[in-house]
């Protein structure tokens, strides 16, 4: 999990370590100045962090180990919204641990601020989306938010993040490159497939038709998710098609999906995203499917 950044300042206990200003107030039991106290960097909306560890979770909370830095700099994620914790969370002597359950009610919370932010539905695009919390010592400081922290992906996967040096806010509003559109199934030999994006002037292999969002706390099983994501999926094409059922669909288009394993599902992603993919000829769609009705695909 990360924890806030905290810094405190300290010398070395050793002979030579620290020196003392002329004039400079000491204690005069012990002949140093008297400690200050540590400082807290609190996060807020549109600071951006290199956060390497981000995304990994752990026993107390989502660690965020380096300090804001300019968005112009290299940086991996982006503060896009801030919350409060309150309640008999709020009131409790220790930082809530970010599990399942409690990211099932976070991530939600995000979801709103985070697309005025992003000025986009992040689940549309190339964007991965976290949490993070104040660790145990800025806790027991009186630090009671949440932090929705955004990262660019390269694909459809949530841990293949893109280092970036400008800020992602409003980016979604226009036609952003980050939006999914055309896609190609890139195959890795010994390893599952990625969903790379393309131009839709050029033979692809699929199209983003949308995401369905699955209800519930507990992990369903990959099995039962792939049935659920089976019938899910094929109605999100068949409306991004232009058809009232999947029966509608021609021969030419069908449907695939991405995993949603369950360490994902406990970090709080509870959605799928859907895809119309070619299924007939070069398996490539030659133009876009979106709208064409029950009309073939040119493949």
């Amino acid at each position: 999990m990360r924890r806030l950044w905290v810094l405190v300042i300290a010398c070395a206990l050793a002979l030579g370590g620290c020196t003392q200003d002329a004039g400079t107030a000491v204690d005069i039991g012990t002949g140093w100045s008297p400690v200050p106290a540590p400082t807290r960097l609190v996060p807020h909306v549109g600071d951006c962090f290199d956060g390497a560890n981000i995304g990994m979770l752990g026993d107390s909370g989502n660690m965020l180990s380096d300090p804001p830095l300019p968005c112009d700099e290299q940086h991996r994620w982006e503060a896009v919204a801030i919350g409060r914790i309150t309640g008999s969370i709020g009131k409790a002597p220790n930082p809530p641990i970010l599990d399942a359950p409690t990211l099932a009610r976070l991530v939600p919370a995000c979801a709103a601020p985070t697309r005025a932010y992003l000025g986009g539905d992040w689940r549309r695009a190339r964007i991965d989306l976290e949490v993070m919390l104040p660790d145990a010592m800025a806790w027991s400081g009186g630090a009671r938010w949440y932090a929705c922290v955004a990262g660019e992906t390269r694909s459809t996967g949530f841990l293949n993040g893109v280092e970036r040096t400008s800020s992602l806010r409003h980016l979604l509003a226009g036609r952003s490159s980050l939006n999914f559109s055309c896609v190609d199934w890139i195959f890795h030999r010994h390893s599952e497939s990625n969903i790379e994006p393309t131009t839709c002037s050029k033979p692809h292999s699929g199209e983003f038709a949308g995401y369905f969002t699955l209800s519930g706390t507990a992990y369903p099983s990959a099995a039962r998710i792939d049935k659920i994501s089976d019938v899910g999926c094929k109605y999100v094409v068949a409306r991004y098609v232009g058809v009232s059922s999947p029966s509608d669909l021609s021969y030419t288009i069908g449907w695939v999906w991405t995993d949603l394993p369950e360490e994902q599902w406990d970090n709080g992603t509870h959605f799928v995203r859907c895809f119309a993919a070619a299924y007939a000829g070069s398996h490539r769609f030659h133009s876009t499917v979106k709208g064409i009705g029950p009309r073939a695909a040119r493949v």
